[in-house]
């Protein structure tokens, strides 16, 4: 198993030609940082889409997936567990409402409120997929817990775990950046849609990768106050059904426990020594990242992706 670790990367100036056809891609277990002179298997090869073509693609193995919330909220933002779980409890509605022409192999189910508020994976104990708020530290992490600071312009990260030989999910975690985001809840003046980002993150937890079709929910690039990205559009939908086909193989089968069973606290520095598989693809990070752009094209936030080999470590499982 490989941890991916996905960084903010600077976004150029967007191009605002329309897209004539669909253009989702599928996050892979391709290292764009790695180049392919060094590992041909593991580095990124993009097409003309700006697709990865040369990792397998990511999704769960099973027909049913959960997520939990972390049960603090955000007291800076004023933000509730509770209020943060109606709107992922949305936001994954609308995915799972989609309708394939083949039917979708996929539902999500909401397990409620934990303790943990570290994105982490235990190989041998058990686990969650947690949505949580970091009020603090989120450029400079936490030294304690081993958790990772993200850049500065990030509006939310998920972070994933999976077996890079299959592309098998194991675990995702999504951390909202609330020490720097004014996230803002239906029914408030709209500053940043917390319901169009969490929409947008529960795409990047059932798998799908930044899409460069303008319109999209999985579009990298989100202009607050924008709430458009609340709803799919056909690119986004097109994308789930390719991912989650009725005729797909589902080695996991239909229980929507986290791999190793559900856990509500951090259990990681409790894993016993030596456990765990080799960490070294990990957490798919899509952060939202700020750009000042001059000429009156105004702020920008864009959900790019850089991947780079971390944390190797070696064991059984």
């Amino acid at each position: 198993m490989k941890r991916l670790l996905t960084r903010a990367s600077a976004l150029a100036l967007l191009s605002l030609a329309p897209q004539t056809a669909l253009a989702y891609c599928r996050t892979t277990t391709c290292d764009p940082d790695v180049s392919c002179e060094v590992d041909a298997e593991a580095c990124c090869i993009r097409g003309r889409d700006g697709c990865d073509t040369n990792g397998i693609p990511l999704a769960w193995p099973t027909s049913c997936v959960s997520y939990a919330i972390q049960e603090d909220g955000s007291s800076v933002r004023d933000i509730s567990a509770t209020e943060l779980s109606g709107l992922v409890d949305q936001a994954f509605a609308s995915w799972t409402s989609v309708s394939c022409e083949t039917g979708l192999s996929i539902s999500v189910e909401n397990y409620g409120e934990v303790a943990c508020r570290e994105s982490e994976f235990n190989t041998k104990l058990g686990n969650a997929n947690i949505w949580m708020f970091r009020d603090s530290g989120w450029q400079s992490g936490n030294a304690a817990s081993g958790s990772d600071g993200f850049d500065s312009s990030a509006l939310a990260v998920t972070v994933t775990n999976f077996n890079w030989k299959n592309g098998q999910l194991y675990d995702a975690d999504v951390e909202l950046n609330a020490e720097q985001v004014l996230f803002t809840l239906p029914g408030q003046t709209t500053h940043f849609d917390l319901l169009s980002i969490a929409t947008h993150e529960a795409g990047h937890f059932l798998g799908l990768d930044h899409s460069p079709e303008i319109g999209a929910t999985m579009f990298y690039a989100y202009n607050p106050p924008s709430i458009e990205e609340r709803s799919l559009s056909e690119d986004d939908m097109a994308g789930l059904c390719a991912v989650y086909p009725t005729d797909r193989d589902i080695p996991g089968g239909g229980t929507c426990d986290p791999r190793r069973g559900f856990e509500t606290e951090c259990l990681y520095d409790a894993e016993p020594a030596g456990g765990g598989c080799s960490v070294s693809h990990g957490p798919t990070r899509a952060p939202f990242e700020v750009m000042w752009l001059v000429g009156g094209l105004g702020l920008l936030w864009a959900a790019a992706g850089r991947r780079s080999r971390s944390d190797r470590r070696t064991a059984q499982g």
